[in-house]
């Protein structure tokens, strides 16, 4: 819906409408999943909370004018303000509340509504997501052409894949695949495919702000181009001049395991077993550079099974994201970067 700014007498309405925008504010509203809330600037929302406690005859006084929440923007209003808070810079309403202020205010002209989502978390838990995660993204034919785009943390997979089709004119029936460039050591990771696109989120699948995602569409002759044949458990690097390679994943792990034991070899003491933990799914030990995550219980899995996973296999809730902690603790005791 869009609308423009009234007249300060057009906005007053209704005792009855006062009276029900009252009743909608002071109701203590559940958060359910995928229901819209906005936000509100905060100085605008006082001005409100005076014009409503003032009375009928003195209320055009009060009256706080349409909706105005250019503060919450940036200079160029290309998106809202970073590091903001609830209650501090704005107030956080319901659908059925934003359409009452809206209806009996009107709103600044060109000003976008700045609508949010109520997304799940940590099992059962709720929130409205403010705060959206930014992607550069990029088509393997032309890694040069970057668009950045926003997603929830609580998008799926196969929700980033449609649009990065759209975004490079990709039709459907053509095959693709997903990659995402690490930030810390710029190897490749093959996201999961379809059908597991669906069951993993952004949040799960440890994707960070200002990551590289590459679409990548399947030959003509039903192969995948030979610079991009890289396992999803292999870290290979990438460069436009040289070919990437992945050889049988056991194997390449297996050797740079056995390259980092014979680099330690004299420098430090052997580290006791019990002081690196196994991924409870392939039992291999983790180790720098192993990639590892947890769940809200501190349950570890290792990087290369991960994606393949949609819970905790031991206590079934969802994993969190990268255990930073155990891969800094692991890193001090191999005494490697």
């Amino acid at each position: 819906l869009r609308h423009t700014e009234k007249m300060a007498g057009e906005g007053n309405g209704s005792e009855k409408q006062l009276q029900k925008l009252k009743t909608e504010m002071e109701k203590e509203k559940l958060l359910l999943k995928g229901d819209n809330w906005y936000l509100v600037d905060i100085s605008w929302s006082e001005k409100l909370k005076s014009y409503l406690a003032s009375r009928s005859r003195m209320r055009n006084e009060y009256h706080p004018g349409p909706v105005n929440n250019k503060p919450l923007f940036k200079a160029d209003g290309s998106d809202i303000r970073d590091n903001m808070s609830e209650n501090k810079h704005y107030v956080l309403v319901s659908e059925e509340v934003w359409e009452l202020l809206v209806n009996m205010f009107g709103i600044i002209e060109g000003q976008e509504p700045v609508k949010r989502k109520v997304v799940e978390y940590e099992g059962h838990r709720y929130k409205v997501e403010v705060y959206y995660i930014e992607f550069r993204l990029a088509c393997a034919n032309n890694l040069g052409d970057i668009k950045k785009k926003k997603f929830s943390n609580f998008d799926t997979l196969k929700q980033i894949e449609q649009v990065m089709r759209h975004q490079f004119n990709i039709p459907d029936e053509e095959k693709t695949r997903l990659w995402k460039k690490s930030t810390e050591d710029n190897s490749w990771e093959k996201l999961p495919d379809f059908p597991w696109q669906e069951d993993h989120t952004v949040d799960n699948v440890g994707l960070c702000n200002e990551q590289l995602i590459v679409i990548e569409i399947m030959n003509h002759n039903s192969t995948w181009s030979t610079k991009w044949n890289m396992d999803k458990r292999t870290s290979v690097g990438y460069t436009t001049d040289s070919v990437g390679a992945a050889g049988n994943v056991a194997t390449a792990r297996g050797q740079k395991k056995k390259e980092l034991e014979k680099q330690l070899q004299g420098l430090t003491p052997p580290v006791p077993a019990s002081s690196t933990p196994k991924c409870p799914v392939c039992l291999e030990t983790m180790a720098p550079p192993d990639r590892i995550f947890n769940c809200p219980n501190g349950h570890l899995v290792c990087g290369a099974c991960k994606p393949r996973l949609t819970v905790c296999t031991i206590c079934r809730k969802e994993y969190m994201g990268r255990a930073t902690g155990m891969e800094q603790m692991l890193r001090d005791i191999f005494k490697t970067q």
